[in-house]
């Protein structure tokens, strides 16, 4: 298994135990997998459960956000490489966006992320704004704000970097800009995208449960869920839907219907 799809892995056990916990779920996971992701025992009945995550930007209002989103997570993931070559420090790293554009060539946006990182690593910093979101510079000594590379200016306001000790997993993150809206038409749609195995699940489950994180990937910010968000009934064939925020101990069932009733 890659880094990547462990850490994934780790990302969804945590979301399941948040579920089982918060939720008061008495139930024992049995099987991890990948379809579906988990097997519970829940008082001798066999659950299945899903886990996806809300990614902001699903509905034509966001397609551009996501474009370009999708564009900072391929620099990341080339940047990461690139970095990862020429040094093994593990290391936290996370970019603001903006809705500027910038040259197409992800390789020279990349390499010049890299090698921004690398000089803020040997001590080319510069000093740190006033609360930057999601993060709390006192419990965090080892913050740096790194310069903004030239290609990325249009695109990224806040490059930072944390180091962290050795052995752990390094991640790159797109940090969402304080903007926490949902929308029941695009958790109506995910909710509906991840439901094809479901008539492969039915003869060996009881029940088939979806947990939705309300992480949106690589996107550090958590939906809000509204009452306008976890009060529609939604139409599917899960038996349960649930909407989970990791920094929380509130779990939201969302309220569901079979479209498709069985006689």
């Amino acid at each position: 298994m890659t880094a990547s799809a462990k850490l994934k892995k780790q990302r969804e056990r945590m979301v399941l135990d948040h579920l089982l916990a918060y939720g008061e779920i008495q139930a024992t996971v049995i099987h991890e997998g990948e379809t579906p992701d988990f097997a519970l025992d829940l008082a001798g009945r066999r659950i299945g459960v899903e886990v996806t995550q809300y990614v902001r930007g699903r509905s034509d209002t966001g397609s551009a956000e996501r474009r370009q989103h999708a564009f900072i997570r391929r620099v990341l993931d080339e940047a990461r490489t690139i970095f990862q070559q020429r040094r093994q420090d593990p290391i936290y790293v996370t970019v603001d966006p903006l809705g500027g554009r910038t040259v197409s060539d992800v390789s020279l946006v990349a390499s010049q992320l890299a090698e921004s990182l690398s000089h803020c690593l040997d001590g080319e910093f510069i000093p740190i704004r006033p609360s930057p979101f999601g993060l709390n510079v006192l419990q965090t000594p080892p913050f740096y704000e790194c310069t903004v590379p030239a290609l990325m200016a249009p695109i990224a306001d806040r490059i930072t970097v944390v180091r962290l000790p050795k052995g752990s997993y390094t991640q790159w993150h797109i940090r969402q800009s304080g903007d926490t809206r949902a929308f029941v038409a695009e958790l109506q749609d995910l909710i509906a995208a991840k439901e094809g195995d479901i008539p492969r699940y039915e003869p060996t489950f009881d029940e088939v449960w979806l947990a939705i994180d309300a992480f949106g990937g690589d996107i550090l910010q958590a939906i809000t869920p509204t009452g306008e968000l976890v009060e529609h009934c939604y139409l599917t064939q899960f038996s349960r839907v649930f909407l989970i925020d990791t920094t929380e101990t509130t779990v939201h069932q969302m309220w569901s219907a079979d479209p498709k009733p069985r006689l």
